[in-house]
């Protein structure tokens, strides 16, 4: 497996993050639409992996300097 740079995983870390609250917030147009709503649900799934797999991926040194903070996104 290719290592990509923190900074790379740092930026993945956001995009999720920004992902999961764009389709939070917008979800209440499309909840009629079937499939909107499903592809919209797995989205906001989804991310959280990709979060995960970032931080777990970044190194100690960098993990070391960051303060993780769990939020409710609700």
């Amino acid at each position: 497996m290719n290592p990509r740079p923190d900074v790379v995983r740092l930026d993945d870390i956001n995009y999720a993050i920004t992902k999961i609250i764009e389709f939070k917030d917008s979800f209440y147009l499309y909840e009629r639409d079937e499939y909107l709503r499903t592809v919209f649900f797995d989205a906001i799934l989804y991310n959280p992996v990709i979060i995960g797999e970032a931080v777990r991926n970044l190194s100690h040194a960098t993990r070391s300097k960051i303060s993780f903070e769990k939020r409710n996104l609700s």
